[in-house]
This record gives structure tokens, sequence and C-alpha cells, in this order.
């Protein structure tokens, strides 16, 4: 959510798709207020607004010798982490669509961390002060954003909210190309949340370069702006299921083939017609052979590529992964020609499996910005 407004400003390039499996797939080239949601998880069946906590009334009649004492109200119980978090997220929903950033900001710790990929690198701001600036700027540049969820994720103190946007940009007047342009996103945020309910950390991840593309900024050709879906998010809880825990293994098996250059055990943990839809790409790679394509090109262009997987946590037959990958631009990439730099990028992807334990559909949140940027290829920010 936050820095997307930065994105406008950053000159024309040509672009490249990245992402963590995205590079290796495709390497070669708001909401509204919601009470309720359906729930996915064999352990939780609560819905998005909570349960309402009912104050628990102790009264009692003396014998009749004696004043009955005055009734006594216990203090309602404090309501559970989950019931925490889903009246963020309900609040959160409501808060964005209405614009009001103080809002925004009080659903964050004094102190929390909020990180995004960038032009240089992982960029993270302080505190919920920084929150509502940045939330602030934000609606002033797309007064008209919509924001909406189709999925969100729940597992302990962690919450993961995939989202869309759009907006019709009010930037600077002195810009024809970036007024009143309509614009539109995909993206994901990770929630690491405190005991009394407040969100500590924050990841998030969308390609800026998109906006820049839609707003004639920057060259390339960008993703359709996303349709926001009507009603309420799905709620997919984890079950701690040894198949959850089966697939989380898998995922890391998988990721440890681009080190390892095991383009055979790459595509044996993939569906024949898998799908894989990169967010910072314009379409969509469907089938094996693009993935064997895709794991080659990666291989050209960064043949010292490592990827850490960060975080994995598995939802069913999904599993969701935070990772980092290193390499050096040792050959070309699209157009950019080899520029012996190395890169981190950063990426969130979502896996999903079949009933055979092969990877069906894949779908990649990472930033060009962070890769164009580290090359080079863009001017630092100011």
């Amino acid at each position: 959510m936050r820095k997307i407004a930065a994105a406008v400003v950053a000159p024309r390039v040509g672009l490249a798709v990245t992402s963590t499996l995205a590079l290796a797939m495709a390497v070669t080239s708001t909401l509204t207020p919601a009470c309720a949601g359906q729930v996915e998880g064999a352990h939780d069946a609560a819905s998005l607004s909570g349960s309402a906590a009912v104050p628990f009334t102790a009264s009692g009649t003396a014998p009749a010798a004696v004043t009955a004492p005055a009734a006594v109200t216990a203090p309602a119980p404090k309501p559970s982490l989950a019931d925490l978090q889903r009246a963020a997220i309900r609040d959160m929903i409501a808060a964005f669509n209405a614009h009001d950033a103080k809002k925004l900001a009080s659903l964050y710790a004094a102190d929390v961390r909020s990180g995004t990929p960038g032009p240089t690198g992982w960029m993270e701001e302080i505190g919920s002060a920084a929150v509502e600036t940045s939330h602030t700027r934000l609606f002033a540049a797309f007064p008209d954003m919509s924001w909406a969820s189709p999925r969100v994720y729940f597992k302990d103190d962690v919450v993961i909210q995939e989202w869309m946007s759009n907006a019709t940009h009010k930037g600077d007047p002195a810009d024809p190309k970036a007024v009143d342009t309509p614009t539109g996103i995909h993206g994901v945020s990770v929630y690491w949340f405190n005991e009394d309910g407040l969100i500590k950390r924050d990841d998030t991840y969308f390609d800026g370069a998109t906006i820049g593309i839609q707003l004639g900024a920057q060259k390339g050709k960008a993703r359709a702006i996303p349709a926001l879906p009507a009603g309420e998010p799905r709620l997919i809880v984890r079950a701690g299921s040894p198949e959850e825990a089966k697939l989380v293994d898998a995922t890391k098996s998988l990721y440890a083939t681009f080190e390892k250059k095991d383009e055979k055990a790459f595509l044996a943990a993939l569906a024949k017609d898998i799908r894989h839809v990169s967010y910072a790409a314009a379409g969509d790679r469907v089938g094996v052979k693009a993935a064997a394509d895709g794991f080659q090109s990666m291989l050209v262009t960064f043949p010292d590529a490592r990827v850490a997987v960060q975080q994995a946590w598995g939802f069913g037959h999904r599993v969701v992964v935070q990772a980092v990958m290193n390499g050096t631009q040792n050959g070309p990439l699209g157009t950019l020609k080899p520029t012996r730099k190395p890169v981190v990028l950063h990426t969130l992807d979502i896996l999903e499996f079949d009933n055979d334990g092969k990877v069906a559909a894949m779908s990649s949140y990472g930033s060009n910005l962070e890769l164009l940027g580290q090359l080079g290829a863009i001017p630092s920010p100011r």
C-alpha cells in the first residue's frame, strides 16, 4: 500500500519482469467494508468481524435475613488475537476506502517497521506516524482510490492479505500525461501482530513500475487494470496439518533448484499446465515449456543466482513464500545488456498444489523498480 505514489515519477526505461520465481518463468521478456468472509480451514469458522464480547453479569439473592448485594458485572474477557486481527482487517478495509490515513495509522504499533521493495532495494519506514504520512500523500495523489481484497490468510500472529486497487491519478498538473489517468495494481501485505492486536511489522509487495507505465512515465506494456472483486474477502486459516508441512518442504526444495541449477528437479515439481501469474508482467505464462525456457534464461542472466526462503506458510493446498534472490547480472536481461552488477530481489509467491503434489498455479509479487534501480537502469531517487 505504501509508496505507491512514488512510482509515478520514475523515468522512461525499458522494463524487465522480476520476482524470484517470476524471473525463472518470465525473464525472457478499496476494499468495500466487509463484515464477514467465507472461511477455509478446519479449525476456525469465525467471520471477519469476529465475535462480539458479551459481558458476564454475576448476581445473586442472599438469604432473607441478609440484604442482597448489588449486581456485579465482571469485566469483559479480552478478545482473542484472532478476533483482534479480524477487527483490524475489517477496520483497515473501511479506513482505506474512506481515505482515513489517521485511522489506518491507529491500526499500527507506534514502532512498527513498514517495508517494501523499491528502487534502492528493500526500503523501510519506522513508526505509525510514517504510515499516516505516506497514506496521506497516497490519497492526495489518488483521491478516488478503491481497494479490494480477494483473500486473507491467518496463522497465529501473521496475517497475509492479497489486495487490488484502482484509482485515477491527480498528480502534477504540469505533467498532462500523469493527470486524470486510470491506474490499477495487484499487491500483497504480510502483517505481524502484537498481543494487543496492533501491526508491529508490515511487508508489502507490489510493482510500482506498472503504475509508471500506466501513467506514461515509463516504457513498456503494463498488466491490465484489475476489476475489483465484489463482496467479502475469503478467509483462509492454517489447519496445521501434516499435509501442509509436507507442501512447505516441497516448496523449499523447489526453490533450492535454482542454486543447484537442477532444471530436471525444477520441472518435475510442476504440473504440465502450470499457470504463472507475475503481477510485474503484462501477461501470464502457461505450461512446462515456458517454465523450462524461463529457468534457462534466468541462469544465463544470473548464473550465480541463489534463492533463500525467508518464510513459508502452508494453508491447505497453498503455500505462501517470502524469498530473496541474490545474483549478478552477467547475461542480458531483455534489452538490457550485462551490467556485472549484483542485485538482491525480494518477492512473495503463492503456490497452489494439485492433488498429485505438483505446483498447478503460482502468483508472484515483486518489483521491477527494485531490479532496475540496482542495475542502474533508472536514476537513484533523490
